[in-house]
Formats: structure tokens, sequence, C-alpha cells
């Protein structure tokens, strides 16, 4: 008499598992790029000089200090009910996009007109710094499912 040695059900349950891990490892690869993006952003603004305005002390690397990371507001669950991993870097200075865009030449009405120069573009370093890491992430990912397993 033949025994059977794997139902459908050892099937289903070995197929959850090996989900579930690939799952974790893949949102363990979301947060270390998040986190990297965060680093690498924070390292790529300059810290200005420091002055006193208005009796508080301002300036001196607030690009820098207003990197943050956290989670989104939504999220996608899927069909077994587990969240989809992901992470929200954002730089909150309201002042970022002189730094990355740029200005024209400026003038102050109030001053005779007087010129107060332009700043120059530095370029979309946020977005670069994103898209690199998104990219190693999902070439990371795609290599982890990429890995034979066994049931």
């Amino acid at each position: 008499m033949a025994t059977q040695l794997f139902t459908l059900r050892d099937l289903s349950a070995a197929l959850d598992r090996v989900g579930d891990r690939v799952k974790q490892a893949v949102s363990a690869l979301a947060q270390e790029a998040a986190g990297q993006t965060a680093r690498r952003a924070e390292l790529a603004y300059p810290v200005g000089p420091e002055h006193w305005r208005k009796g508080r002390r301002v300036g001196g690397g607030t690009l820098r200090a207003s990197v943050t990371r956290g989670l989104p507001r939504a999220f996608s669950i899927t069909s077994g009910g587990t969240p989809v991993p992901s992470a929200v870097v954002r730089v909150l200075a309201p002042h970022v996009h002189f730094y990355e865009d740029g200005t024209g030449p400026r003038f102050d009405p109030t001053r005779r007109n007087a010129a107060r120069g332009r700043a120059p573009a530095h370029g979309p370093i946020f977005v670069r710094i994103a898209i690199q890491e998104r990219d190693q992430m999902l070439r990371a990912a795609q290599a982890l499912l990429d890995q034979p397993r066994e049931l």
C-alpha cells in the first residue's frame, strides 16, 4: 500500500511559510533602502553657516535636518492580510527647491531694487539618490526571488 508523503495541505502550508519568509526578507530590503536613502540625502545637502535671527540661532544644516523617514499614510495589503512593505523618505525643508532648482536673479524692491544675486542649481539630488537606492533594492529583491527554495 502506498503512503502519501506530501499532501495538498502540506504543500499549501509549505507555500505559506516560504511566502512569509520572502515577504519578511523583502520588507527588510525596503526598510534598509529607506534608511540608506535618508542617510545619503542627509550627506548630500550642505551645512551652511549658523547665524542669529530675531534672538534665535538659525541655519547650519536645516536641509540635512529636514530629511525624514517614516511610513506612508495608506499602504497596500496582500490577499493573505500581510501589509506590503513600504517606507517614505522626504525632505521637509521649505527651501529645498532653491538649492536643487536654483533661482533667477533676485532683487529687493524695498532697498532700491538691490541685487540679491542668484542661487545656482545643484540638480535633483534627492530624486537621484532615491532612484539609485530603489533600483538597488529591486535588484536585491529579484535576486532573492530567483534563489531556489525547498518546500
